[in-house]
């Protein structure tokens, strides 16, 4: 089980080294998807108390985590709160997908260009071994 520990936190580590150029775009990937995250919580609990006063001119109090907060709703009230909440939440988690897909775009282009410079590199002789020698693996330039 330490073995495992341990190679999850070597993984991690590789993530960092990998994106250290990028850093700021994995940070802001991170904080939007924590954002989103917490948001969705939110809008769970204002959806919860939305049943209550599902009805015009009807109110109830807003419970928030099994507590009663006090705090008392109506429907015109929490109204703006959902025409603004859903939308944004989507647009947080629209923003995050999008830098967590520039990401991935830029590990892909790394991880290309190492496996090509490994393979046409002079000291390696894999291209060679590859294409002439090695049966296994039949148009290795073109799978890269």
């Amino acid at each position: 089980e330490e073995s495992l520990q341990v190679g999850a936190f070597q993984n991690f580590l590789r993530i960092i080294l990998l994106s250290w150029s990028r850093l700021p775009l994995l940070l802001a990937m991170i904080l939007l998807n924590l954002l989103a995250a917490a948001m969705l919580a939110f809008w769970a609990e204002i959806f919860t108390n939305v049943k209550s006063v599902i009805k015009p001119g009807t109110a109830s109090s807003f419970h928030a985590f099994g507590h009663d907060l006090g705090i008392e709703i109506s429907y015109m009230r929490i109204l703006p709160v959902i025409l603004f909440w859903g939308p944004t939440v989507g647009v947080v988690k629209a923003i995050a997908n999008y830098f967590t897909v520039l990401l991935m775009i830029e590990w892909r282009a790394r991880l290309v260009d190492q496996l090509q410079s490994m393979y046409l590199s002079k000291e390696g002789k894999l291209y060679y071994v590859l294409s002439n020698l090695d049966g296994r693996i039949e148009a290795a330039d073109q799978r890269i």
